[in-house]
């Protein structure tokens, strides 16, 4: 929903905490509105008034965890969502949330051992794949990363994403690379999907330019980019008015509110 389709609720919600301002059950409804409408501060503040009644509100948790993270309070994004996971050890929602917190905060080798569990419950699952290959990427495990970048790969062989990640974790040091090979039959079979034709452009220049030919590197380059702005409709005029609203967003009194 919207932001105007959400207005009554509000006005509907807020007008029963005037009556009954103790009431648990209103404050975190009011925070799950706060939250996707972009403003994580009133949800803790609701949240605050829940957790005081019942601290041990694993709804509540989660959700100030995930509040805390919008606002880049990680550790205590971390501390929410670590007790909401002790209490409801089985909630997958609660899980993943931590996962993200974990990385955001730096701690990449926690979010994989996360991310380890749920492959080992979904051992084809691509999403979850990906996420433990980039966790374990962050956390400096290579080889272990590659390896589950191949793995990716092999359930997944026509996907130029797939391949990108994995050439992420390659040294191309040698131009017989089989990896290569694999690359440009990947690059023919997808010539009419742009999108993922140009993953495959980008991995290409990466292997060309581990190899030392930076002539096809730089083709490929040319080439991925030509697409990336045919596929993300890209234009210098959006670019700079997200430069705007950044510098808007981040002035200096909102800089100086921050932890």
């Amino acid at each position: 929903r919207g932001r105007r389709e959400r207005a009554p609720a509000v006005s509907i919600i807020d007008g029963a905490l005037s009556l009954f301002p103790d009431h648990p059950a209103l404050h975190l409804e009011r925070a799950s509105i706060a939250i996707p409408t972009g403003d994580p501060r009133t949800a803790l503040s609701h949240l605050s008034s829940v957790l005081a009644i019942r601290k041990d509100d694993a709804d509540a948790l989660h959700l100030a965890g995930y509040a805390s993270q919008l606002l880049w309070r990680l550790d205590e994004a971390v501390a929410y969502l670590r007790r909401a996971v002790e209490l409801r050890p089985d909630n997958d929602r609660f899980l993943r949330t931590l996962a993200y917190a974990y990385s955001a905060a730096g701690r990449p080798q926690d979010a994989a051992a996360i991310w380890r569990d749920f492959v080992e419950r979904e051992p084809d699952c691509l999403d979850h794949l990906y996420y433990l290959a980039g966790t374990l990427n962050d956390a400096g495990e290579i080889r272990q990363a590659t390896e589950t970048y191949r793995r990716i790969v092999t359930l997944a062989p026509d996907s130029g994403a797939a391949h990108r990640m994995l050439g992420l974790a390659t040294r191309y040091d040698d131009p017989s690379h089989p990896h290569i090979a694999e690359l440009e039959k990947g690059l023919a079979r997808a010539s009419e999907d742009k999108a993922n034709a140009r993953e495959f452009h980008f991995a290409l220049y990466r292997a060309y330019d581990g190899t030392g030919d930076y002539d096809r590197a730089f083709a490929h380059l040319l080439e991925a980019n030509r697409l990336l702005g045919e596929t993300k409709g890209y234009s210098r005029g959006s670019e700079f008015t997200l430069i705007q609203r950044l510098q808007d967003h981040f002035s200096a009194a909102f800089v100086e509110e921050m932890p």
